[in-house]
C-alpha cells in the first residue's frame, strides 16, 4: 500500500474527528501568535499617529482583544488535549506577551491618564521583561530577545505617551 496516501487518509480521518496532528497544531499556534504579535504594532502606530476616530480606536482594541482571547482558548485546549507539548516557560512567555499587549492598548484607549492603570501596566511590562529574559538566559531561546526588546519599547512608549 502506498504510505503517503495512507497517511493522508489517516490525517483526514483524524481531522474529521476533531483531532489535530501534533506538527500541525504547533505550527498553527506559532503562526497565530506571530500574527497577533504583528497585528499589535500597527494598532499602536495608528493610535499614536493616524487615528482620530474614537470608534475606530475602540474597534481595533476590541478586535485585537477578541483574537487574543481566542488564541488563549485554543492554546489551552490544544495543550490540555495533549496535541501539543507546551513548555511552562513558553506558556508564561506567550501569556505575558498577550497580557502586555492588551494592557497597553487598554491603557491607551480606556485609561490614558490613570496613575493606577499606569502602575499596573508597568508591573505587567516588568513581568514580561523578566519572563523574556529568563527564556533567553536559562532556556537559550531567541524568541525571548524579541520579548525583551518589545517590553523595553512598550515601557518607553508608556513613559513618553
Amino acid at each position: 500500500m502506498n504510505e503517503p496516501n495512507s497517511n493522508k487518509i489517516a490525517n483526514s480521518d483524524n481531522m474529521k474527528r476533531g483531532h489535530f496532528p501534533i506538527k500541525d497544531s504547533s505550527r498553527f499556534l506559532e503562526n497565530y501568535f506571530r500574527i497577533l504579535s504583528l497585528a499589535f504594532w500597527p494598532i499602536i502606530w495608528y493610535k499614536w499617529i493616524a487615528i482620530t476616530d474614537r470608534f475606530l480606536e475602540i474597534s481595533l482594541v476590541c478586535s485585537f482583544s477578541l483574537m487574543s482571547i481566542l488564541y488563549v482558548i485554543l492554546f489551552l485546549y490544544i495543550g490540555h488535549k495533549g496535541y501539543y507539548h507546551i513548555e511552562r516557560i513558553e506558556v508564561l512567555y506567550r501569556f505575558s506577551t498577550i497580557i502586555a499587549f492588551i494592557s497597553t492598548l487598554l491603557s491607551f484607549v480606556s485609561f490614558p491618564r490613570n496613575v493606577t492603570a499606569l502602575l499596573i501596566k508597568m508591573g505587567i511590562l516588568l513581568i514580561y521583561f523578566l519572563v523574556s529574559l529568563r527564556w533567553v538566559v536559562k532556556y537559550k531561546n531567541d524568541q525571548g530577545v524579541v520579548g525583551i526588546m518589545a517590553s523595553i519599547l512598550l515601557t518607553i512608549i508608556t513613559l513618553y505617551y
